[in-house]
């Protein structure tokens, strides 16, 4: 009898440790889940607890946190730099604490998928993609050219080059502290007849003359004896 009171002893001691392990567990913290991953953008993420805290702190700037019940509510500034950063965030309850890190991934420099954009002489519009985490803007160093941006999209509009000269120009494009530049060329018109002098014999002769020509062109004669007709790649002479 004596040794079956022993037996029960024991293991009601060992029920009571059991159960005083087990209150101990719920009382702890431990992340159930995140519902989110962290972006350059910045932005909210929440994390969910085990229990309710008492309270939740940061030790950066960029990152706050609020505690509300079991959830821990973040919002991180956009990182505008290349480099990564990791915030501490502590969950305080009671004389218990549990820490975590968030980690913010860097900025992007804006990269275009091509750095070399050229137009002819007419002008008009090009879209070029870039690459990018933040939003970044766009500014062309001279007036014959125009940027815009369109999301993730570059929009780059030249006018129409009335002049022989060649055109280069840079586009700067900026996301925050991370900057890039493509360059964008336009060549100039051409105006090349096939020949540039003609002899005429006897009136009525005539002569086409073909006409190499980047934009459309007019043609007219300084004498009376000579007319002139053309259409877009040629002109006619009749004496």
């Amino acid at each position: 009898m004596k040794k079956f009171i022993n037996i029960f002893m024991l293991l009601l001691c060992v029920c009571i440790v059991s159960c005083d392990d087990s209150n101990d567990n719920d009382a702890g913290l431990e992340i159930v889940k995140r519902d989110a991953t962290a972006t350059a953008t910045g932005g909210d993420l929440t994390v969910t607890l085990s229990a309710e805290g008492d309270k939740a702190v940061s030790d950066q700037a960029w990152c706050t946190v609020s505690l509300s019940g079991k959830v821990v509510k973040a919002t991180l500034e956009a990182n505008t730099t290349l480099e990564g950063r990791t915030a501490l965030i502590t969950v305080i309850k009671g004389a218990n604490s549990l820490s975590f890190p968030i980690t913010q991934p860097g900025n992007l420099i804006p990269a275009a998928e091509d750095n070399n954009i050229a137009f002819d002489a007419h002008g008009g519009t090009q879209r070029i993609h870039v690459s990018n985490s933040l939003p970044f803007t766009a500014t062309p160093a001279n007036s014959w050219l125009s940027a815009q941006v369109d999301g993730n999209t570059l929009v780059l509009t030249a006018q129409t080059n009335y002049t022989n000269n060649n055109f280069t120009t840079k586009v700067k494009l900026v996301s925050g502290s991370l900057e890039s530049e493509i360059t964008v060329t336009q060549s100039g018109i051409q105006l090349i007849p096939e020949k540039t002098t003609q002899v005429m014999y006897y009136t009525g002769d005539e002569v086409n003359i073909k006409v190499n020509s980047t934009l459309p062109f007019t043609a007219e004669s300084d004498e009376d004896w000579l007319t002139v007709a053309y259409d877009e790649s040629s002109l006619t002479l009749t004496a």
